[in-house]
């Protein structure tokens, strides 16, 4: 069985109504590090002489490192991050020990008493070891000399239990911690990879964008974030909520449009969708419901007509 330490592929799709959590967001902010100098970023490294996979940087919260994989397989298929094959490494499927020792053994009889040796193909057909060669005057199959008629066939493998020969042998392992013992293609294996950020993870970072500028901010303060959320309003209409952001501690959700510039006018449109939207059609929402206009420019009229809808307006 393969088991990745990832199993994305770098071929995402754009980020829909999933949480960027802070933890996301620090995990982006490692890989900015080395993508800056043009290098991929790896979190996790191999520890000599067990093999054992530790996380290479420390993240918040103390994730682990199968925590770590789920949010990097999250973040690759939010087209956040791209992700290529480093390394592999051989697991027990039992236990999970990296201390594997390979066995090579007979393809018939699974003997490991086995040998190396140079083979000539006799004009008959006959498959001979060098070494028995030397103890033969005849082909013992067709009983001509070999000397007029053998030809080098090159290396294969020779059983010395029950003379088999073949080419390629059976390949075993068996695990130093817990015993077990099966052909190798049977052990797991731990895919390893590197990371670098899509030009919509570096966006999401660097961005003037408001949008991502919101983004980055309510992280920051902990908040989990759903991006684009579709929903459908009492009147049928299908309306587009630019962020639903959830306080970590689940006590309060935000709900927030997004424009460079904030108007009166801006904020009258986005009551009236307010009206038409049923806060318990949103899926996730949590807590105290409040709802945000946000801009990097907002006219000084704009406040004070937020205060008559209700609606928060946001500076960022």
């Amino acid at each position: 069985m393969q088991k990745q330490l990832t199993n994305s592929e770098g071929h995402g799709k754009k980020l829909s109504q999933s949480s960027i959590s802070p933890e996301d967001f620090a995990i982006l902010m490692r890989v900015a590090e080395t993508f800056r100098k043009g290098k991929p970023y790896t979190f996790f490294e191999v520890i000599q002489p067990f093999n054992e996979v530790r996380l290479s940087a420390d993240l918040p919260a103390n994730m682990s490192v199968q925590q770590l994989v789920e949010r990097l397989d999250f973040l690759v298929h939010s087209n956040l991050l791209r992700s290529r094959f480093s390394r592999k490494l051989l697991r027990c499927p039992k236990c999970g020990g990296a201390l594997l020792n390979p066995r090579t053994a007979c393809t018939s009889c699974r003997s490991e008493d086995i040998t190396k040796s140079l083979i000539l193909m006799h004009s008959c057909g006959a498959v001979i070891p060098e070494n028995v060669v030397k103890t033969l005057v005849v082909c013992p199959k067709c009983r001509d000399t070999l000397e007029k008629s053998s030809n080098t066939a090159g290396f294969r493998f020779v059983c010395n239990t029950c003379g088999n020969i073949f080419t390629e042998p059976l390949c075993l392992t068996e695990c130093f911690s817990c015993g077990w013992f099966d052909e190798l293609k049977n052990a797991d294996q731990m895919i390893l990879r590197e990371y670098e950020l899509t030009d919509q993870g570096l966006s999401l970072i660097e961005s003037a964008d408001p949008l991502k500028i919101l983004i980055r901010k309510l992280v920051s303060d902990g908040f989990e974030i759903r991006e684009k959320v579709e929903v459908t309003g009492l009147s049928g209409t299908k309306h587009l909520l630019d962020v639903v952001a959830t306080s970590s501690e689940k006590s309060e959700t935000r709900i927030y449009t997004v424009k460079y510039r904030v108007t009166s006018l801006d904020i009258v449109s986005w009551t009236v969708k307010r009206f038409d939207i049923e806060k318990t059609s949103i899926q996730g929402v949590v807590g105290r419901v409040r709802w945000f206009i946000a801009g990097v420019e907002v006219e000084n009229a704009a406040f004070k007509t937020g205060e008559t809808f209700g609606i928060e307006v946001e500076k960022i």
